[in-house]
Formats: C-alpha cells, sequence, structure tokens
C-alpha cells in the first residue's frame, strides 16, 4: 500500500515537470520568434497614375514614342500600347510588364494621317492581386512634304467663305484632275500618292482624307468587307455622305485628256450608293463602325450645279461648254 502511494506520488511529480519543462519551451520559442524580423506586408495594388504619351517626329515616315507612369516601386506594371490609323483594320500594339515605368521606341507610321495612341496600365504584386486600368489616348498627325504639299494648295485655293460643299467639290475635282488610276503599279500610300500623281482607290481615298483633316472637316477612311476597295464618309453642313473619288474619275472615257470629273459617286446617301455600285461585294462594308448616311440632298446628281454626267469627245468642246474650267487647266498645279 505505501509503495502504491509512493508511485503515485512520484508520477504526479514528474508530470508537474513536464508541464512546468513544457511550457518553459513555448516561452523560449515565443521570445525567439518575437525576435525574428516581420514578413514584408506586401504592398496595395493601386492604379498608375499620371500617365504620359510623348511623341517626336523622326522622319516622314517614323516617329519616337515614349510612354511613362507613376507607380509603386514595389509593384510591377503591366502595359499595352495600341495605335491605329483609319487605312488599319487591325491596331497595331506594344505590350510588357515587370518593373517598369516607362516605354519608348520607334514605330514607322503615314503621314498627314490621323493616327489614335492608347495606353493602358494596371500594376500587380507577387500574389498575382491586379490593379484597375489607368488609360491615356493621345491623337497625332505626322506632317511631312506630301502635308505642307496639301496644306499650300489650300491655302491658294480654299477661302473662308467657302461652304462646306464648295471645299470637298474643290478636293474632289482636283484628285480626279491630278491623279491617274494606276493598277499596274499600285500606289496605297497618300504621300506616294500625291508624288507620283498616280494611285489605286487607297491612295485616292487617303488623299481626300489627308485634304479634309486640313481642313477640319471630318471624314472617314472606308474599306470593304472584302478589302477590294476603298472610298471616304464626309460630313457637309452636318451630314454625312459616301464620296468616291475613285470611281468618279472618268479613266474609261475616251478622251485625250481623260481627266474630267463626273459626280456619281458624289455626296451619296447609302441607299442611293448602293444602288449605283455593282453587285461584287466591292461597296459592302461595316455598317457598324460608319456614320450613317441618310440625307439624299445630294443623290441627284443635276442638283450639284454644272453637272454633266457623259464627257463630250475632245473636239466639241466651246467656249461656253460646262466643262471649260477643265480646257483651261486651271485644276492643274
Amino acid at each position: 500500500m505505501i509503495q502504491k502511494e509512493n508511485s503515485e506520488k512520484k508520477l504526479k511529480k514528474f508530470g508537474f515537470k513536464l508541464v512546468i519543462n513544457q511550457l518553459a519551451l513555448f516561452l523560449v520559442a515565443a521570445v525567439l520568434f518575437a525576435a525574428l524580423p516581420a514578413a514584408p506586408a506586401q504592398a496595395a495594388v493601386v492604379k498608375p497614375t499620371g500617365l504620359k504619351i510623348t511623341i517626336r517626329k523622326k522622319s516622314n515616315s517614323k516617329i519616337a514614342i515614349k510612354c511613362t507612369w507613376k507607380a509603386n516601386s514595389s509593384l510591377r506594371s503591366q502595359y499595352i500600347l495600341q495605335y491605329s490609323a483609319p487605312d488599319t483594320a487591325t491596331p497595331g500594339e506594344m505590350r510588357g510588364e515587370g518593373g517598369m515605368t516607362s516605354y519608348k521606341g520607334i514605330i514607322e507610321v503615314e503621314e498627314g494621317l490621323p493616327y489614335t495612341f492608347v495606353l493602358q496600365v494596371r500594376t500587380y504584386n507577387q500574389n498575382g492581386e491586379t490593379s484597375s486600368i489607368a488609360k491615356k489616348t493621345k491623337k497625332y498627325l505626322l506632317v511631312g512634304k506630301a502635308t505642307k504639299k496639301v496644306r499650300n494648295i489650300i491655302s491658294k485655293n480654299i477661302s473662308s467663305g467657302m461652304s462646306d460643299f464648295d471645299k470637298v467639290r474643290f478636293v474632289h475635282d482636283w484628285i480626279v484632275k491630278n491623279y491617274t488610276y494606276d493598277s499596274s503599279s499600285p500606289i496605297r500610300t497618300f504621300h506616294e500618292a500625291i508624288s507620283g500623281k498616280k494611285a489605286v482607290c487607297q491612295g485616292y481615298a487617303l488623299t481626300f482624307l489627308a485634304f479634309m483633316e486640313q481642313m477640319k472637316l471630318p471624314c472617314y477612311f472606308v474599306y470593304s468587307s472584302n478589302g477590294a476597295h476603298s472610298w471616304n464618309i464626309v460630313k457637309v453642313n452636318g451630314k454625312w455622305y459616301h464620296i468616291d473619288v475613285t470611281n468618279d474619275d472618268p479613266k474609261s472615257y475616251e478622251s485625250t485628256t481623260n481627266k474630267y470629273p463626273v459626280y456619281t459617286f458624289f455626296l451619296q446617301s447609302t441607299e442611293n450608293f448602293q444602288k449605283k455600285v455593282n453587285s461584287t461585294g466591292n461597296h459592302q462594308y461595316d455598317t457598324s463602325i460608319f456614320p450613317s448616311c441618310t440625307s439624299t440632298k445630294y443623290d441627284n446628281p443635276a442638283c450639284i450645279g454644272d453637272y454633266q454626267e457623259q464627257i463630250p469627245e475632245d473636239d466639241q468642246w466651246s467656249s461656253d461648254n460646262t466643262f471649260k474650267p477643265w480646257i483651261d487647266g486651271s485644276m492643274i498645279e
């Protein structure tokens, strides 16, 4: 009996020592853990600020572009820079990510055309958490020799008192008078077209757009769904109209000068425009991305004034002919 009591006393004493030892170990571990340096807290993924796009001309076809933004130095950045012109269905794109707050590079562009640059940036941390997107948009038009030539033509022929209609008609007629349609050597850019005075439909339409840009008249470069043709939609006195300068250049007529304009596709409503074009699909386009042309004011070419649908033979000219301005070469540079 006495032996049993002694055994129980020994077990209790051992258990008490074990508890004391465990408590001591816990206290030591707590002290050591507290002495360890704290893990760095993840920075809040705050949206970048101060987005800026700086563009500098490098040549008549290239620009230097620099994009900058402000972000927490402990965060990383993701950026996308997209740029587009009226003659490009798919925007160009630059993108990247990492510990940067800027991008710079050289981009090739077409002079005289209105480019849109869109910079989008967001930040993210090591946990993969991302901020909302910050966005900056900038418009840019590269001015080179071709654009300066257009400005010179406008300054000599366009007055402040001219109506939108008169301005558009002058440009329509100037292109017809000075350009030659040449599919054998397809020139598609504005600066090549105005320099060589020949082009395919894209060169005609881009030249018309370049003139409208310089005169601050709203205008679109329109491309067909099948990629076979291009023309313009222009705003005249608050209304939108189709205008196809290429098909108003009577290149197929048997005229020695072959340069007298017609107005079959001049300021047309969509309905009338589609009635006149062929059925190959060359004038079918995505109507959802262009303004609606509902005004029928100029659908009948007779309302234009000195209009003449058919071009007379060269030996039929007389001093009072409605095409007298073309005989004296007043539209030739």
